[in-house]
């Protein structure tokens, strides 16, 4: 399918990066490796919290998740582990991501209070966990109860779980808000002025 001829909102990269760096800290330095998550615990010293997503086309309930997921740390770190292309493509389909791993890692990793973003390839967060050791995992309560190996983990882990409230993802119409249905909006928007 291509996407191209539908009108699917972006964001202006740019912008959000000068934001960003006008707070102190380089875009590309909030980006780090999987690899690196063992040494965010001796880097910081506080509560890290940690959660995933494949936050494909950025819409409002993306950021009013993460606006929540930084509220169960408001004194730590907020990690975000970014699903990449070709998990994104395992879990939705083949004609996701509309935006590429590069794009989204920027676009997460550009709001002000996330304070690291990573990319991983891996069907479940467990190999993530494992190696970050998050003081709080946060999570959609649908995807929690399908994943008994994360849960198994987590019960090893000193680690706290906060389900995120997704009843504000709704429009106006009663719909639930997701990259899905914009890209089907955008469809059957594009569909109707042939």
């Amino acid at each position: 399918m291509n996407h191209e001829k539908y009108q699917i909102p972006s964001l202006h990269l740019p912008v959000l990066t000068q934001l960003v760096e006008q707070s102190g800290m380089p875009l590309n330095a909030k980006i780090v490796q999987q690899s690196d998550l063992v040494n965010l615990r001796d880097q910081y010293q506080k509560p890290i919290g940690f959660l995933t997503g494949c936050f494909d086309i950025f819409h409002p309930g993306h950021e009013i998740q993460l606006r929540q997921a930084r509220g169960y740390v408001p004194n730590g770190i907020l990690v975000v582990g970014l699903n990449s292309d070709d998990s994104v493509k395992r879990l939705k389909g083949e004609s996701r991501p509309i935006n590429n791993q590069n794009f989204r890692s920027r676009l997460i990793a550009a709001l002000p209070y996330i304070d690291h973003v990573f990319i991983f390839d891996e069907p479940t967060a467990v190999p993530s966990l494992e190696l970050l050791k998050p003081d709080v995992f946060i999570t959609y309560t649908e995807k929690l109860s399908d994943k008994p190996e994360i849960l198994y983990l987590l019960e090893s882990l000193p680690t706290c779980v906060f389900r995120l409230n997704t009843d504000f993802a709704i429009d106006s119409n009663g719909q639930r808000v997701s990259t899905t249905s914009i890209i089907q909006a955008a469809q059957a928007s594009s569909n109707s002025q042939l």
